[in-house]
């Protein structure tokens, strides 16, 4: 006996991605300048170390937006089988870039530990859940 629920279509992204990256970049964009500057002024590394994190969020982002259009690009004599595996140097680029953020905040946080800085905990609780709320 058959099954009766096969289905005949397969999933296909749209054409053009272009409004959803933009969307993303620029959400994420916002919440990096709002989320440093509060970082910065309050002296806190919580709030840098996320901005720092969503800062190569949205350089990964941009990243897969160039990638993508990349491998969208027709055959050419030069590029035979185009360029599909511009997505995956994108990825690799991007965990690198990801690892060197991580190295940056732990030599921070080391730093930090030994010399600690005093943090206005009530104001930086405030500028995120401002933030939070604004975005």
């Amino acid at each position: 006996m058959a099954p009766d629920n096969v289905h005949s279509h397969d999933y296909r992204p749209p054409d053009d991605l272009g409004p959803a990256f933009r969307w993303a970049v620029g959400q994420n964009a916002a919440y990096v300048l709002v989320e440093g500057s509060a970082g910065w002024i309050t002296g806190s590394l919580a709030p840098l170390a996320d901005a720092a994190h969503n800062l190569t969020d949205v350089a990964g982002l941009l990243i897969a937006w160039g990638a993508a259009v990349l491998a969208k690009r027709a055959v050419t004599a030069r590029h035979t089988c185009g360029l599909g595996r511009a997505t995956i140097l994108a990825a690799f680029f991007n965990a690198t870039a990801t690892l060197v953020g991580v190295g940056a905040v732990t030599w921070e946080a080391a730093h930090r530990l030994s010399d600690p800085v005093a943090v206005p905990g009530l104001t930086v609780t405030d500028d995120y859940q401002t933030q939070g709320l604004s975005l």
